[in-house]
């Protein structure tokens, strides 16, 4: 490994989105992705490869503004030189660490013209997944959530009950929300994207048929990894493709249109795509 030259792996994607598994196949291949990582949850067992660091100064800036982690963007984050001082400083002290490494955090997705000045030669890969699924899965993931929390006890469960019922009168709220939250998420990866063209977008649907190309676009970029076959890591059971959507039908249809826009987008790009 030249040490003189630090390469930067920058991986992008909504939540979940599929970007915890790519970011396990990274590590395993024998990419750094942080050494304080977000431990396991329930609906993400073997972990969610998040650089606490890089999560905390996002959760900061986003603090700073007002605005939710699930937004529609029509408020304008602004970040002052405090927290790009903060980032720089980030950056420095990974590249002094690691000459190989990089981070997974889905808030980056929010805050790329940042990244881009502090890391001008980073390396992304981008991976998208349709916005039912996402939908599905963030929704499922709060039902979860209630679970984990009121898993003991008579008491517990009596209360389980009680914010079981409230959960299902939000639904068409929420759902609605996490819908134009993945929109938002995914306009700031197509502005990204039409900028810088040669970079790999990966439909997380194909995730398990994409590993080698994956793999040999990070070789060609200058990393050295060593090849694990992302089947190894691949559990059914906490990756859905069925075509069935539990909660499609609670979502706007107008919302639904902008977003199938949006996803048009990226199934050509990759059909284009010429990295």
């Amino acid at each position: 490994m030249n040490r003189d030259r630090i390469k930067v792996l920058i991986v992008l994607g909504m939540h979940r989105s599929g970007t915890s598994l790519l970011s396990n196949w990274l590590v395993n291949c024998g990419l750094n992705l942080g050494d304080r990582l977000i431990g396991p949850s329930a609906t993400n067992p073997n972990g969610h490869f998040e650089d606490i660091d890089f999560v905390k100064i996002q959760d900061q800036i986003l603090l700073k503004n007002g605005v939710a982690l699930y937004n529609d963007g029509k408020k304008k984050i602004t970040i002052d030189d405090f927290y790009k001082k903060k980032a720089e400083k980030l950056i420095l002290q990974r590249s002094a660490l690691h000459p190989q490494w990089g981070w997974k955090d889905p808030r980056t997705c929010l805050f790329l013209p940042l990244w881009q000045e502090l890391v001008p030669t980073a390396t992304y890969v981008v991976i998208f997944r349709g916005y039912q699924q996402v939908v599905d899965s963030l929704l499922k993931r709060d039902f979860q959530r209630l679970e984990k929390r009121y898993k003991n006890g008579l008491i517990n469960r009596l209360r389980l009950i009680i914010h079981r019922r409230r959960l299902k009168k939000q639904l068409p709220t929420l759902a609605n929300k996490y819908l134009i939250a993945w929109s938002y998420y995914n306009r700031c990866l197509i502005d990204f994207l039409e900028k810088n063209n040669t970079i790999l977008a990966i439909n997380a649907n194909e995730i398990k048929e994409m590993d080698k190309n994956t793999f040999n676009y990070l070789i060609k970029e200058g990393f050295e990894l060593d090849y694990v076959p992302i089947n190894s890591l691949f559990n059914p059971k906490y990756w859905d493709t069925a075509k069935k959507y539990s909660f499609k039908h609670l979502l706007d249809e107008k919302l639904i249109q902008r977003a199938e826009h949006i996803f048009s987008f990226f199934k050509d790009y990759t059909q284009t795509y010429k990295g």
